[in-house]
């Protein structure tokens, strides 16, 4: 599974493939928004994954997306 997959989801999967590929996804996106503040590619990931998957925040634990700083990093 590629990054684009992982955080988008491929056509056709199942309700458990659906949750268990949303766990990975969350725990990456959660330890890239973490790495995110000394790493600017982490940033950029962040931001591309969110944006792959609809979201900006999950369960509480990474903040939406900062748009001064989306806008500078692009």
């Amino acid at each position: 599974m590629d990054f684009e997959e992982l955080f988008a989801g491929p056509p056709g999967e199942s309700g458990p493939e659906r949750a268990a590929r949303l766990a990975a996804a969350r725990d990456i996106l959660i330890e890239l928004w973490e790495q995110s503040h000394t790493d600017e590619i982490a940033f950029l990931n962040a931001v591309y994954a969110a944006q792959l998957g609809g979201v900006a925040v999950l369960n509480g634990k990474v903040r939406a997306l900062q748009p001064d700083r989306v806008r500078k990093a692009a």
